[in-house]
């Protein structure tokens, strides 16, 4: 799993064309302040799919919709010393009155 920013475009130019005249990854990595690793990721990424780009990140979904983020904004603006417990327990009572009532979209 990716755990920093990705890598300019410039940077993985540099990479590709340090490697393109035949310098070792240790080398590249050392000149480059990057882990060897990171080098070879590179490398194996641009042979694999001829691309220069970072791979697509990909954002987890959400499990709440904005429509219950915001009723649950609302329920602890209303109280805001309540318990974990209590709002819970508000918030699956108004979860059960809205699955009730349809959403329409517009």
């Amino acid at each position: 799993m990716p755990r920093n920013k990705a890598l300019s475009a410039d940077l993985r130019k540099g990479i590709l064309n340090l490697s393109a005249e035949s310098n070792s990854g240790c080398r590249i990595a050392k000149t480059l302040g990057l882990t060897r690793y990171t080098v070879q990721d590179i490398i194996k990424y641009h042979r694999e799919t001829g691309l220069i780009a970072a791979k697509q990140r990909f954002k987890r979904s959400s499990a709440i919709t904005d429509a219950e983020l915001r009723i649950l904004g609302r329920l602890v603006k209303k109280d805001r010393r309540a318990s974990f417990t209590a709002l819970t327990a508000v918030w699956n009572e108004s979860m059960k009155k809205n699955q009730n009532t349809p959403y329409y979209v517009h």
